[in-house]
């Protein structure tokens, strides 16, 4: 579904003249095309949006460094890259909820697991796509 919304997403931006936007959206639907190459199969929405996040989290590494650089130029161009990005993403779940979640998979699973750090890995796949992996670490450090 979310591929879908992409290419036609893509179309509208070829039509109205919206480079950037149609350029960020070919970058991520060529990321898509190569991922699918490599799985053999179509991907599930939860897969596109982990491109989505790899991609976010090598713009805002590059907003960083360019920071660093006073290549103000360069940072408001990868900022809006980003800002495109976000439009696709579905909203994360609030702190409260997150707190909650991570609260309920911490019960169920601290008897079985030899290693506290595990379940930050668990908590990041069964929470994909509504919190970020600094969140996720970050709240689950507060409840351990």
């Amino acid at each position: 579904m979310l591929k879908q919304k992409l290419q036609a997403d893509s179309d509208a931006a070829l039509k109205a003249g919206e480079k950037e936007k149609l350029s960020v959206i070919r970058t991520i639907l060529s990321d898509i095309k190569n991922k699918e190459i490599d799985k053999h199969d179509d991907l599930t929405d939860d897969e596109i949006i982990s491109i989505f996040q790899s991609q976010i989290k090598k713009l805002q590494e590059s907003v960083e460094l360019f920071k660093k650089g006073d290549r103000m130029d360069l940072v408001a161009d990868y900022e809006g890259q980003v800002a495109i990005m976000k439009d696709y993403f579905p909203a994360e779940i609030s702190d409260e909820e997150l707190e909650a979640a991570l609260k309920q998979l911490y019960e169920k699973h601290k008897d079985t697991l030899a290693h506290p750090n595990a379940l930050i890995g668990i908590a990041v796949k069964e929470l994909a796509g509504k919190a970020s992996g600094g969140r996720i670490s970050t709240m689950m450090s507060k409840i351990m």
